[in-house]
């Protein structure tokens, strides 16, 4: 395997990195002023059981926790989390049934939040926590669960993608090749957010636009991806009603997909990318000013990505376990390896 300097050498000329070239994208590890402050919160299992690791950087220390979730779904890859501002953590997992889970801040006991929905698809459904509700797109049907009431699911109809806002009160559905806006509430018309063929020319193709991945809802709006023949893109459409282009690259790595975060009350959207042609990337667009800016290369995929919950770093698990904490310059601030399946939270 070449060294990290080459990798850095081959994207400097590849002109894949906004950063300068003349310094590695990948820096050792470097000790920071200030302890990293909160809990990392990660998920293990085996044929048996799933845990939930509480991981604090600033000691190192952790603690595993039991959990009733069922392993299947991690190795499906159908987990998901977010930890909300008072410390309390989300998860929804889907094997034969998706069910939400609880976690509170401080706590050692993993509890099922609200009721199980039956999942029947023929593929993976679209999972998605926040902390606003969890939403299960199967194609067949799209349901979306309200946190933290947890008190019934809503049916909206069949939808292979979907989003819930912030307020958790309005839900971005697709329907054809439209993008509508639904009310959770109450019995209005949805309203028309954007056509996917609205973004045939940004892209430059005549290609079929498709929604691929999850989508990621904050208050500097809609981030999505899109794949129109070999061509991916990652948008974000406002509450405005503008459509800003974040990135466009080429499509080789098919069976990856990008994920995307919003940065805690910023303007900050973080996309891990291992799609491309050139080693995984991770990259910062800072939406108040138009830049895109790479952080750091890691020559395999990711397997989460969570922002601290001040908004100045960010961590990843890589698909080999390598926990690596990087800041807004790049700098290594941590780096730890694990045997963790999936990054799910960071809880202050």
């Amino acid at each position: 395997m070449a060294p990290p300097r080459a990798f850095a050498r081959l994207a400097c000329l590849l002109g894949v990195l906004a950063a300068s070239c003349t310094t590695p994208t990948t820096p050792p590890p470097a000790r920071t002023a200030e302890p990293l402050a909160g809990d990392l919160l990660s998920v293990t299992s085996d044929q048996t059981a799933t845990n939930i690791v509480r991981y604090r950087p600033a000691d190192a220390s952790s603690a595993t926790i039991e959990s009733p979730i069922d392993p299947e779904a991690v190795n499906r890859s159908t987990i998901a989390g977010v930890a909300t501002a008072d410390g309390e953590l989300f998860v929804s997992a889907n094997s034969r049934e998706l069910q939400a889970y609880s976690l509170p801040a401080g706590g050692d006991q993993v509890q099922p939040l609200g009721p199980a929905l039956e999942v029947k698809a023929k593929q993976e459904p679209s999972v998605q926590v926040a902390e606003a509700g969890v939403v299960v797109a199967t194609c067949d049907d799209l349901e979306v669960l309200p946190l933290p009431a947890a008190d019934r699911w809503r049916s909206l109809g069949p939808s292979c993608w979907a989003a819930l806002d912030p307020t958790g009160s309005r839900v971005a559905v697709l329907a054809g090749g439209h993008v509508l806006l639904h009310k959770l509430e109450g019995a209005a018309t949805p309203t028309l957010l954007f056509d996917l063929s609205d973004l045939e020319a940004p892209l430059g193709t005549h290609a079929e636009v498709r929604m691929i991945g999850t989508p990621s809802w904050g208050p500097e709006g809609l981030a999505f991806f899109v794949r129109a023949g070999d061509q991916l893109g990652v948008f974000v459409r406002t509450d405005a009603g503008d459509t800003v282009e974040v990135l466009q690259e080429r499509y080789t790595n098919v069976y990856r997909v990008p994920r995307l975060a919003w940065q805690p009350g910023g303007t900050i959207l973080a996309i891990s990318d291992d799609v491309g042609p050139n080693p995984a990337v991770l990259r910062v667009f800072d939406m108040s000013t138009g830049d895109l800016r790479a952080l750091s290369m890691f020559p395999v995929g990711y397997a989460g990505i969570q922002w601290a919950p001040d908004g100045t770093s960010l961590a990843v698990l890589t698909g080999t376990g390598t926990l690596l904490v990087v800041n807004m310059d790049g700098t290594w601030l941590l780096r730890r390896e694990t045997d963790w399946r999936e990054l799910i939270g960071w809880a202050a």
